[in-house]
């Protein structure tokens, strides 16, 4: 499925704005930085009382 595809059958606005731009220059540290911060992250929950497992849940990578 396309990219706008996605968004637009996820996104709640009915016309969720989708624009492109070419990267041509910049910081050659720049993608290794954005590709860290925009990976899913896992992080622990508190159990229930009397449970012993640990559930952990996904947060979003735009803290």
């Amino acid at each position: 499925m396309p990219e706008t595809e996605i968004v637009t059958a996820n996104h709640p606005y009915d016309l969720p704005q989708w624009i492109t731009v070419p990267v041509t220059g910049g910081s050659p540290a720049y993608p290794a930085w954005a590709a860290e911060e925009s990976r899913p992250r896992r992080r622990e929950t508190p159990s229930a009382p009397g449970n012993r497992s640990s559930a952990t849940a996904w947060t979003s990578p735009w803290r």
